[in-house]
């Protein structure tokens, strides 16, 4: 079978009993809502939320052989931010939120969300009904995960009562790992190029202490928390360029 023994890198996702009949049931779901608004593919967005950490660590690293014990740095690293992307279903995507929580959680929030909608996704919309010559109040398809703020009652009757024409439309629980398109084909691209961006720059930072005299062993990377968020903005731009394109948006768009 060509199979062997690896070494674990995540757990398991553990899928409910009915996940393909959830799925089957939630795509009638949303084919009906396609058929009776006549909504378009460029009017169906997906959207997901996903963890950043602001250090990558890694749990290997160069010591002398023989040593019984292998200390690491960034292993444990707990800060972190939530970046919320989104794509259509027409290969478009939509932009990044990196948005202030004011909060002890850096995952959404329900004033993040609110953000989300005024400052992305409405905006999105409106623009993308605009083109297509389609009046303001066209039905429109927002796929998300049943994260509690999103299920909240709260949320749902802001919704209503700011943008009625979005129609929500949730991911059945526990199905997101093969389900949801953000979730299948644009987070791990994602987080890779902005690993690669964070690796860049601390390899940058060593080069400099190098080239301007310093000892090797003499070097500390400056790991504080105000000089990792300055270099949010580089990593976000590499990121956004990297799964900007059609044709990764294409591998996932089928899962809508």
């Amino acid at each position: 079978m060509k199979w062997s023994l690896q070494q674990s890198t995540q757990a398991a996702q553990k899928l409910p009993p009915n996940a393909q009949q959830q799925i089957y049931t939630s795509t009638l779901h949303q084919a009906l809502s396609i058929h009776n608004y006549n909504i378009p593919a460029a009017l169906r967005v997906n959207s997901d939320q996903t963890q950043v950490i602001y250090q990558q660590g890694s749990s290997m690293t160069y010591v002398e052989t023989g040593s019984a014990q292998v200390p690491t740095i960034g292993v444990e690293e707990k800060q972190a931010f939530t970046l919320n992307i989104g794509v259509s279903a027409s290969v478009c995507k939509l932009g990044f939120q990196f948005e202030v929580s004011k909060t002890n959680t850096y995952w959404s929030t329900l004033e993040t969300m609110k953000q989300y909608i005024i400052t992305i996704l409405a905006p999105y919309f409106t623009s993308t009904k605009q083109s297509l010559s389609l009046k303001t109040n066209q039905e429109c398809i927002w796929q998300i995960d049943v994260w509690p703020v999103h299920t909240s009652l709260k949320f749902r009757i802001w919704l209503h009562e700011t943008h009625q024409y979005i129609i929500l439309d949730y991911v059945p629980g526990g199905c997101t790992g093969i389900f949801q398109p953000c979730n299948v084909g644009i987070q791990h691209i994602l987080k890779q190029s902005i690993q690669k961006s964070q690796h860049a720059n601390v390899i940058k930072e060593v080069c400099d202490r190098l080239d301007s005299g310093a000892e090797a062993g003499d070097i500390i990377l400056d790991t504080k928390l105000g000089a990792l968020c300055n270099n949010n903005p580089w990593w976000l731009a590499n990121a956004y360029i990297c799964v900007n394109k059609s044709a990764i948006v294409l591998k996932v768009i089928f899962s809508f």
